[in-house]
């Protein structure tokens, strides 16, 4: 597994993982230490670092994994991106049902103040809100075209899976 999906993985997951300083493996054919090592040594700083036992008869290092139980909540999809609002018809909306008191004795009339602003936006917000339906581009293309794009792929997979060159000799 590559580092960035090592690191993508503990991320996602909660995963804390505790390391020495020095490489877990030292391979015997003198090459390079593996990607996890590497990982290891140079991506992360955890709190607490176990201690490496060289003289134990393993070639490899400590490394701890702890990986806390806890439900994955599931991740919400933001609306942001499918609703456009006007600003200067929000501000005009606004500017129009919002007056500004500076004679607030009571605390009553603070949270009355309060309410009549937080009102005054969600009226500025509904009013200059609109939502946006995206174009479905297969609409837009012609049935020619969707059979040679659906034939341009299928040929595509085939030549990847036999690795035959798109063009013939004579």
């Amino acid at each position: 597994m590559r580092s960035i999906g090592i690191n993508g993985s503990q991320q996602d997951n909660d995963i804390i993982i505790s390391f020495p300083n020095e490489p877990t493996h030292f391979p015997d054919n003198g090459m390079t230490p593996t990607t996890i090592d590497f990982y290891l040594t140079k991506n992360v700083t955890p709190l607490h670092r176990p201690i490496s036992l060289p003289d134990l008869h393993s070639n490899h290092n400590p490394v701890i994994v702890e990986i806390p139980f806890r439900e994955k909540q599931p991740q919400l999809k933001n609306d942001a991106t499918k609703k456009f609002t006007d600003c200067t018809k929000f501000r005009k909306t606004t500017d129009g049902l919002v007056t500004i008191n500076t004679d607030i004795k009571t605390l009553e009339e603070l949270d009355r103040e309060v309410a009549d602003f937080t009102n005054a936006i969600q009226k500025g917000y509904e009013g200059s809100t609109y939502l946006i339906k995206p174009k479905k581009r297969n609409d837009e293309i012609g049935d020619h075209t969707k059979q040679l794009t659906s034939l341009r792929n299928k040929e595509s997979i085939k030549n990847k899976c036999t690795s035959l060159p798109n063009t013939f000799e004579l």
